[in-house]
């Protein structure tokens, strides 16, 4: 019988969670799925089998066994001999999917991938000894932002031998012959809206823009609506304020396919306290939009290389005006731009390669 990987610990499923599916299939394994599906993406993997989960911190504790015994039937049923799990979901359901996978004798991937390192500081007692917790029953754990290491160190979680940096990585496309034709004079935010993504910024660069002979319109797909949209609510007072509805559209993260955006757009911005293998990012280098990225990550580098495939410079609303006119204007530097930052995903982010290395690293250690 087919072993299967289960992807478990998300708030949601997202497209990028199945990015490693046929690289696993290769291998003899499917992917399995256990959480929720509110973005409607499991419709696009209908060979993935999805098990719905409804627990949270009010589920009583009849609720509780009944997802203890619906875990374990998914592991037995399934032949899960893998878990990735994540750590963005309730508390409550956290400890039930880790209590299962260690009874049920299944390797668990623990994979770290921001907020839950990022805001340790913030964090309450319990929380943090949650997550040093489930650090120490996991197998493997593999962290995806260069800052990490330092944290976990710090707290006693870093553990040679068991850590992995798994950078983010997508499935690389060639780009078609006629994509430049496509193209719009498109500038793309496409992240959720956070306070440090300083997605409202943006309105103070294109309201420099817009004094300049070029035309451009300014797509921000970011909001949610379970979400706290305060930081929407001073983009569009800032819109309003400067006269700029003409010139700006605003969706739904989840509005649309990201395809659709990066197919058209020429420009992603994203003047974020963090950079670093945004998952946006890399999708959107790989459709060939030139990135323009702020230096308040110090890991930038890694990904960019400043004035070759984007550029990477200060949180200042002049500058990054001026760099766009000249992406908007001047059609051969785009292409070039736009074609190596294409490149750049094929040499150092394409999960076939990256895949490989994972696979290696989680095959060390098993029950």
């Amino acid at each position: 019988m087919k072993e299967n990987v289960l992807i478990a610990g998300v708030d949601y499923a997202m497209p990028k969670l199945f990015y490693f599916k046929e690289f696993w299939r290769k291998k003899g394994y499917g992917y399995v799925f256990y959480g929720n599906d509110r973005m409607k993406v499991m419709k696009k993997f209908p060979d993935v089998p999805f098990y719905s989960s409804h627990i949270n911190k009010n589920s009583d504790l009849l609720f509780v066994l009944q997802e203890i015994l619906l875990l374990k039937k998914i592991a037995r049923k399934e032949n899960i001999r893998y878990c990735e799990y994540y750590y963005t979901a309730p508390f409550l359901q956290m400890l039930v999917v880790l209590a299962v996978m260690k009874l049920c004798r299944i390797t668990v991937i623990s994979i770290y991938r921001g907020g839950e390192i990022y805001y340790w500081r913030r964090h309450s007692f319990f929380k943090k000894y949650f997550l040093k917790t489930a650090n120490r029953l996991s197998h493997k754990i593999a962290y995806k932002e260069m800052y990490m290491p330092e944290i976990l160190k710090n707290n006693g979680m870093f553990h040679q031998g068991r850590m992995y940096h798994w950078a983010n990585s997508i499935e690389y496309a060639e780009l078609p012959s006629d994509y430049i034709s496509r193209k719009e004079n498109v500038l793309l935010f496409h992240n959720s809206f956070k306070e440090w993504r300083h997605p409202d910024f943006l309105i103070d660069v294109i309201n420099r823009l817009k004094e300049k002979t070029v035309n451009f319109k300014l797509i921000l797909a970011g909001y949610r609506e379970d979400a706290d949209n305060a930081i929407l609510k001073i983009i569009n007072e800032k819109i309003n304020n400067y006269g700029l509805s003409k010139f700006v559209e605003i969706y739904d993260f989840a509005a649309n396919e990201p395809e659709f955006y990066y197919k058209k757009s020429k420009i992603f911005l994203l003047p974020s306290d963090l950079v670093y293998c945004n998952y946006s990012l890399l999708e959107a280098m790989n459709y060939g939009v030139v990135p323009l990225v702020s230096e308040l990550d110090n890991d930038s580098h890694l990904i960019i290389d400043h004035e070759s495939d984007g550029y990477i410079v200060p949180n200042d609303e002049d500058r990054w005006s001026s760099l766009i006119y000249e992406l908007l204007t001047d059609e051969n530097k785009f292409e070039r731009m736009s074609k190596l930052a294409n490149l750049k995903i094929y040499n150092d982010y394409n999960s076939q390669k990256r895949f490989e290395k994972y696979y290696d690293f989680i095959k060390v250690t098993e029950f």
